[in-house]
């Protein structure tokens, strides 16, 4: 099994000393982040003195902005041409990435693009022209860079944010690297410790600063979590109509574990002219993209889906998570509840459970060290 061993000594409890650019610092906190939190404490001091980095951290809203308030303090923005290459495996946490290094760096005037597929090579072309970060998935930064639409002889800075599943893309990984410079700096963010990380680090790291996980718990900090014993179908879409309509709620996502279940709730919250919509892992990628679009501009504000791809850290203004079903893998329960979020906004989340499934959460909770608690009779209390 593979193992990694910190060698992190620092934690540092204020983004001021960090060190960081005075513009730097007026975007994070006009992101209303008050104080760095979990990896973030760890991780941004030892990027920004120019070290590689590998850090075993859940890939959420910290070792996002943890990554990118890294890469903006970096990089020189006086200076035009790409001087970060930054690899996610998805197309939706490319275009969250870009999102983030974009209100973090709205300061700082710097030019960052999402480079994914199925976009015109055309569009991709005129967004690499003036680009200083360019974030993309494997194939379609290999693609521009091979091509010479993405220039990368000026990159110091390479990161990559979800190691841990390539999915077959570690030989894409390292035909970027070979691209760079050889002596750009390198980072890498992993939920868990795996071959494939080690040997990245191994094969293209110097003397990386190494940072292991830390709890769970300690990044789920602030999430209310709450079951509802429901005993079928019926009874789970009763009080789904009874949660819409005695709270105010900005957004909510609903996880389901099938498509059948998705169309059974969409289904029964349109016809009560409820504002949902659904997506479902088997969509094409324009309606998808469409999907996301609508649910970020506040175009509808009931998302049901089957696909833990579409996270809480992507959409601000989610205040409620519901799993339709019960969740047994620890792992992902805690993505589902979003864990590290990045946004002071609290949420909660409800999970529905048959009486016959206490105990599965119950190994959750004792999983995770978090608690989950009845749901109270008032729902306004929650």
């Amino acid at each position: 099994m593979a193992s990694l061993v910190d060698n992190c000594s620092d934690d540092v409890e204020t983004y001021e000393d960090f060190g960081l650019k005075e513009d730097l610092l007026r975007g994070i906190y006009s992101c209303d982040h008050e104080r760095p939190h979990g990896v973030q404490r760890r991780a941004i001091m030892p990027i920004v003195r120019g070290r590689d980095v590998v850090a075993i951290a859940p890939s959420d809203g910290d070792s996002s902005a943890a990554l990118m308030i890294g890469v903006l303090q970096r990089i020189d923005e006086t200076v035009k041409g790409c001087q970060a290459v930054i690899v996610t495996i998805t197309r939706e946490s490319a275009l969250y990435l870009l999102e983030v290094v974009t209100q973090l760096g709205r300061a700082l005037n710097v030019k960052a693009g999402a480079f994914v597929g199925g976009e015109p090579v055309k569009d991709s072309a005129k967004t690499a022209r003036d680009c200083q970060i360019a974030i993309g998935t494997p194939g379609r930064l290999k693609d521009l860079i091979n091509r010479r639409i993405l220039v990368v002889d000026g990159v110091k800075f390479f990161a990559c944010n979800d190691l841990h599943s390539p999915r077959g893309m570690s030989g894409d990984i390292d035909d970027i690297v070979s691209a760079l410079r050889k002596d750009s700096q390198k980072v890498a963010f992993s939920e868990s410790v795996t071959a494939a990380v080690t040997g990245f680090a191994d094969r293209n790291m110097q003397d990386p600063v190494r940072i292991a996980p830390q709890p769970i718990a300690i990044t789920m900090a602030g999430i209310r979590q709450f079951y509802k014993e429901t005993e079928n179908d019926d009874e789970k879409l009763a009080f789904l109509h009874k949660i819409y309509t005695e709270m105010n709620i900005t957004q909510s996502i609903i996880y389901c574990r099938s498509n059948r279940h998705v169309d059974l709730v969409h289904e029964y919250l349109r016809q009560r002219d409820f504002p949902v919509e659904a997506l479902r892992a088997n969509m094409d990628q324009a309606q998808i993209d469409r999907t996301i679009k609508n649910f970020r501009t506040g175009a509808f504000r009931m998302l049901v889906t089957n696909t833990s791809v579409f996270r809480i850290q992507y959409f601000h203004n989610v205040a409620l998570i519901i799993n339709f079903e019960t969740i047994t893998e620890p792992e992902e329960y805690s993505r589902r509840a979003g864990r590290g979020r990045l946004t002071t906004r609290n949420h909660a989340v409800i999970n529905f459970i048959a009486s016959s499934e206490r105990e599965s959460l119950t190994r959750v909770q004792e999983n995770l060290g978090i608690e989950v608690e009845p749901l109270p009779e008032s729902l306004e209390s929650i």
